[in-house]
């Protein structure tokens, strides 16, 4: 069957790429439950619950409260909602908060499932989100071997599984990345991209990198606006400064901690060797444990340097 006609079908095959993307990162999502064997995630289900028990969403009001949890307040938001349904549960089951609280402490199976499927919902969110950029920049079938290949990744279904920060920071990151390109093609001058930039460093500051190469393209792409760049940039720079600045107000000890003591790697020292150091290490790291995808990465980077120069630098900043 031709591709053309499967496209008639695209809402099945949606369908059936998210739902198997979905079930594929739900394999193993109870893993060494109930020991806590994954690193960050005490510290963001500690922070969520140390809010639900000293009942504040503000952790810069308590910070001493708070000395576990280090990362931005956001991450602890969602998984407060996501265990909404088994505390629901739990509660009507037992009648009282004290009961609720007792059952959690002898199990909490369900509140770290509840957590870990945050980055699964945002894993599959993900995958859209390559489809649509696929879509946008190139073609349909480009568009669902792109969604296919991630959804098969053994990085990006492996951290699917946890709640840590890395699924959802990246899906924001790559978002902010889709909003600029779509407004690029639309001659837009909202301000969505900032607010989705804000976000994404709520979630975690290390978004700022994915942020400067979306910045960088927006850069190369001011042609497409005209006139209305500066406009379009400063929209975003004020939009991205209101709402950062107020996500980081919520808990802003760890802001400080994180980016200008020393609990973070930002002050670290740092060289261009160890840098190059890194980047080596990442890509054995890939050759190892990604490997049809990389190969199919740098063949796909070659064709589109050949024939698709002007979309080049996507390709490469997205690989």
């Amino acid at each position: 069957m031709k591709f053309e006609k499967i496209q008639n079908h695209s809402f099945l095959l949606n369908a059936a790429l998210l739902v198997g993307a979905f079930l594929l990162m739900c394999v193993g999502i109870a893993y060494g439950l109930p020991l806590h064997l994954i690193g960050d995630e005490e510290s963001l289900i500690g922070g969520a619950f140390k809010m639900l028990e000293l009942r504040t969403l503000i952790p810069a009001l308590n910070p001493q409260a708070f000395d576990a949890l280090y990362y931005p307040v956001l991450l602890p938001y969602l998984i407060i909602v996501a265990s909404l349904p088994a505390l629901a549960w739990q509660f009507l089951m037992n009648g009282s908060f004290e009961s609720v609280k007792d059952a959690f402490a002898l199990n909490q199976d369900a509140i770290w499932i509840s957590a870990r499927l945050i980055s699964s919902v945002f894993g599959v969110l993900f995958v859209l989100l390559i489809y649509k950029l696929g879509k946008l920049f190139f073609t349909v079938r480009t568009a669902y071997f792109a969604a296919a290949f991630l959804a098969l990744s053994f990085f990006h279904t492996n951290l699917s599984h946890w709640m840590r920060h890395w699924i959802v920071a990246t899906f924001f990151a790559y978002l902010t990345f889709y909003l600029i390109a779509v407004a690029r093609e639309k001659g837009k001058t909202g301000f969505s991209a900032g607010i989705s930039a804000a976000v994404g460093m709520g979630v975690s500051y290390v978004s700022a990198i994915g942020h400067l190469a979306s910045a960088f393209f927006t850069l190369l792409s001011r042609k497409a606006w005209g006139s209305r760049f500066l406009a379009y940039v400063a929209k975003n720079s004020i939009a991205f400064g209101i709402a950062a600045v107020g996500i980081i107000a919520l808990y802003y000890q760890d802001f400080l901690a994180q980016i200008i003591l020393e609990d973070g790697t930002v002050t670290s020292a740092k060289s261009l060797l160890g840098f190059y150091i890194t980047q080596v290490r990442g890509m054995l790291s890939l050759l190892q444990h990604e490997t049809p995808l990389l190969i199919a990465s740098i063949a796909g980077l070659v064709f589109v340097s050949r024939y698709r120069k002007e979309n080049s630098f996507i390709f490469g900043a997205l690989l």
